[in-house]
């Protein structure tokens, strides 16, 4: 009889999916999910049904993606021997997410769409949305496709309306999606800072002495911030779509580190 992978096997082995398939997107925005079926060496409707759930992988189709995503053949087996974890703190890196809403998780464009469509008397046609966001059609026409799957749009008289039904992950997790996320903002910001009149834009930074005990209550000071910037703002009539980034890390080396290649 074919062994199929238990749940935590699979949820495991989506997380590398969509882990792999978000770094070569993120180097290649042309890569697609058709190119990377073929890496794997399974057919592009298979990848799709497994990406969404539709279909459980067997152990040996299993192994011929993990090898074909260059993990060696002791790799492998030890994946697939791996029955559940050992890790409390693991299962919740592995999380129960749909291709689809890691997608949403880890573009920036989306939220970008879910907010410009509230704009009042923004066009709702996927060509000036494209045009508003500096996107092309059709990356906005299959983000519109993704987020009314998922149900957080509908289409009402012709018009896109947000339902406010909303996917994410705990903010401490090391999660892919949101690294992806947040390597994207960065790139905006460069951009921004490059190509932004310093009239609508501001950039400042400054240098903390820090100590890390105090880094929980500098982190909750920050989002109470972002919340009451907000509130202040989007009640005002909004017409524009901003990314506000706080960015906080440390430059120094901890004490127990110094001297060492990290």
């Amino acid at each position: 009889m074919t062994e199929l992978l238990n749940d935590y096997q699979n949820k495991k082995l989506l997380y590398e999916l969509m882990e792999s398939y978000s770094a070569k997107k993120s180097l290649n925005a042309a890569f697609s999910l058709r190119a990377f079926s073929k890496k794997l060496g399974v057919s592009s409707g298979a990848l799709t049904e497994i990406l969404q759930k539709k279909r459980r992988v067997t152990h040996a189709t299993a192994k011929k993606i993990l090898l074909n995503l260059s993990y060696s053949p002791m790799q492998a087996e030890s994946f697939l021997e791996e029955k559940k974890s050992s890790n409390i703190g693991l299962d919740r890196v592995y999380q129960d997410l749909t291709f689809d809403q890691y997608e949403v998780l880890s573009g920036w464009h989306y939220l970008a769409l879910l907010n410009l469509i509230e704009l009042p008397g923004e066009k709702h046609n996927v060509k000036a949305l494209a045009d508003r966001l500096d996107l092309s059609v059709k990356k906005v026409e299959e983000s519109l496709e993704r987020l009314l799957r998922l149900e957080m749009l509908e289409k009402v008289n012709g018009r896109f309306v947000r339902t406010f039904i909303r996917y994410q992950t705990s903010e401490d997790i090391a999660n892919s999606a949101i690294k992806k996320y947040h390597r994207d903002t960065l790139e905006l910001s460069e951009a921004a800072l490059r190509d932004t009149e310093v009239e609508l834009r501001d950039f400042s930074s400054i240098l903390l002495k820090i100590n890390p005990k105090n880094i929980k209550k500098v982190k909750e000071l920050i989002r109470a911030f972002q919340d009451e910037v907000c509130e202040l703002v989007e009640q005002d009539d909004p017409e524009e779509i901003y990314h506000m980034n706080v960015h906080l890390y440390p430059v120094s080396k901890p004490t127990n580190v110094r001297g060492k290649n990290v």
